[in-house]
């Protein structure tokens, strides 16, 4: 049988079931608004995020486990997270209780079908 291209619909098949059975929850908090808020009444500026739950893949990147902070060495918390969902870079993911930052544009993988940000801890 003769080559024809990649078989599209086994390809989505596979990237859905490995979505199914390898990828963890996680907290999408969608940025919706800001606010400034009126000093004057004791009501201060903020922002609004939508929260929805998401199924990724999330995986380390070993460039540099560890940064000099003022307390000492503390984890740089690289992740590259691989979903389905389009994040940007005002959005915020909670995975394992613990706050991320979307830290780049995603990229779009045409073969798995989904997009691919890197994603670093948040300080307290």
């Amino acid at each position: 049988m003769p080559y024809r291209g990649p078989n599209t619909t086994r390809m989505l098949n596979q990237s859905r079931d490995q979505f199914q059975h390898a990828g963890q929850t996680a907290t999408l908090r969608i940025f919706v608004s800001g606010w400034t808020g009126t000093p004057a009444l004791g009501l201060g500026g903020g922002s609004g995020y939508q929260n929805r739950t998401i199924t990724a893949l999330f995986r380390e990147q070993l460039i540099q486990a560890e940064m000099q902070g003022a307390g000492g060495l503390v984890a740089a918390a690289q992740i590259k997270m691989t979903c389905r969902e389009k994040v940007t870079r005002n959005d915020q993911i909670v995975w394992n209780g613990i706050d991320y930052r979307v830290d780049s544009d995603p990229v779009f993988e045409r073969i798995f079908g989904a997009y691919v940000s890197e994603i670093k801890r948040s300080e307290p």
